[in-house]
């Protein structure tokens, strides 16, 4: 995991590590969100309408991590 730093904004990498070993449907969605967020990243200057597209899948998959975050701890991430 310690890679993905580079990639990852630092409140996404602490959101990792403090949910690392806890319920795999929490891991499952904060990976979908980190890979969402690679992919924005890697499309980022291209085309405004695949830049928005990717964009947008980063931000519900981001919603959905932290959704899951605070079904599993109760409280906000």
């Amino acid at each position: 995991m310690k890679q993905l730093t580079t990639y990852l904004p630092e409140e996404v990498y602490s959101t990792m590590t403090t949910l690392s070993g806890q319920d795999e449907s929490v891991n499952a969605y904060v990976r979908a969100a980190v890979e969402a967020e690679n992919r924005r990243r890697l499309f980022a200057g291209m085309d405004d309408a695949i830049s928005a597209a990717v964009g947008s899948e980063a931000e519900a998959a981001w919603h959905s991590a932290n959704a899951a975050v605070i079904e599993t701890r109760g409280d906000a991430a």
